[in-house]
């Protein structure tokens, strides 16, 4: 392969997408082609899982009855239990379904009447960490309610296994009733079930979005049109393969382009760290795919420090963490009105732990299909910074000028 043919390839290409980005421009009036109702609210864990159980409840304003249920016990359920059968008789659907023990399963749904009854628990984790023995305390509070008539669904956007301190993956009994499900490749094509089976128009448009919102913020999906065209331009080349060929090299040298972009992006801000008296270490891109909370820098030496972490493994989103030396040195008031001048999502705290904030930089969903980060490392200004090391920069200024510093700052970063 050489330069002419990827640059042929780049051009027909990009000729068919900004021949659809025309389109898009032209009829946007009309069609209002990236409007999505859940750019209302901006779901967060509480609520996408509050989504996913009023389309389960056959009693909602959905209209479409057990339609949807059904659908999902098909998926999920099939040859463990009579489900269709006990549908019929009595289904309840509840969300943060308390347990003994105190804490709260996101979703319980009841089918079956009292002396035959069968649960199913949905564990929706998303952005939370497991806690210490979460997943044991549930499936303990399912067994005691149901007595072996349970499952118990780990939902997390790619499919990842709880860890270890949740529950023993080993145990045999355990792994017959635990069964670990995605976004991406189960609960997001189970909505183009949903929709195709849906008989209102209305709630169709409102499935559709919901799944559209999933694609966005975990699969990097902006716009399925787009996908349609890249699939097509590449299937009309499948009589002699040269565009999947081209299309397979691409993929299997872009880790090499991101290495590259992090490279510079680590300079950048390594540069301006000493400029202002840090030192700034960063954590290879391939070290961080494998844990869990990888904290990449951390600038501190005031009251406070702020870091740079991905909270999932596979760089799943890049979270800021801001951390006070003492309990209530930072408060969550002041932190959010200034976290609020940027664009991003506030969390509430997610490590079990005082005087720790959390919040996701407009980099959201995973990182391997997102462009946005890399396309912003590209992107050079003119001070030099690329578009990425400018937001971090302007980020740590807000929370410098906002957040108190009463003592010397000691001036260090580390990761």
């Amino acid at each position: 392969m050489n330069e002419l043919q990827l640059a042929s390839f780049f051009a027909d290409l990009g000729t068919r997408l900004e021949t659809l980005k025309e389109v898009r421009s032209a009829y946007d009036e009309q069609m209002a082609f990236d409007f999505n109702w859940t750019q209302m609210f901006l779901p967060d864990e509480n609520k996408t899982s509050q989504i996913l159980a009023f389309f389960l409840d056959p009693t909602q304003s959905h209209g479409q009855k057990d339609t949807f249920l059904r659908l999902f016990c098909m998926e999920f359920l099939d040859g463990c239990c009579n489900w269709d059968a006990l549908i019929s008789q009595k289904v309840s659907v509840r969300t943060e379904q308390r347990t003994q023990h105190g804490r709260r399963i996101d979703i319980v749904v009841a089918i079956g009447d009292d002396r035959d009854q069968f649960l199913i628990g949905i564990e929706n984790k998303i952005w939370a960490q497991d806690q210490q023995g979460q997943l044991k305390d549930y499936a303990a509070d399912l067994q005691v309610r149901a007595e072996n008539r349970w499952r118990l669904l780990y939902l997390s956007p790619f499919g990842r296994d709880p860890s270890t301190n949740s529950i023993n993956m080993d145990d045999l009994s355990v792994r017959e009733h635990l069964q670990i499900i995605s976004y991406d490749k189960h609960i997001i094509p189970l909505l183009d079930q949903f929709a195709m089976a849906c008989k209102s128009d209305k709630v169709t448009t409102a499935l559709r979005d919901y799944q559209d919102y999933l694609r966005r913020r975990f699969m990097g999906v902006k716009h399925m049109d787009e996908s349609a065209v890249v699939k097509k331009f590449l299937m009309d080349g499948a009589s002699d393969s040269s565009r999947i060929r081209v299309a397979f090299h691409i993929v299997n040298n872009i880790d090499i382009v991101k290495d590259s972009l992090w490279e510079s992006t680590r300079k950048q801000l390594e540069q301006w760290a000493n400029e202002n008296g840090m030192k700034c270490h960063f954590l290879a891109l391939g070290d961080a795919r494998k844990q869990t909370w990888t904290k990449l820098l951390t600038f501190g030496g005031h009251e406070w420090s702020m870091s740079l972490e991905f909270h999932r493994v596979d760089l799943g989103s890049l979270v800021v963490t801001v951390e006070g030396q003492e309990t209530g040195s930072v408060n969550a008031t002041v932190l959010k009105e200034a976290m609020n001048k940027l664009p991003g999502t506030w969390l509430p705290n997610q490590r079990p732990l005082p005087g720790i904030h959390h919040y996701i930089v407009d980099y959201s969903g995973r990182w391997d299909t997102n462009a946005k980060p890399w396309l912003d490392m590209a992107t050079k200004l003119e001070d030099g910074h690329s578009a990425f090391t400018r937001r971090i920069i302007k980020l740590y200024e807000i929370l410098k000028d906002t957040l108190p510093a009463r003592n010397k700052p000691e001036h260090n970063a580390s990761c």
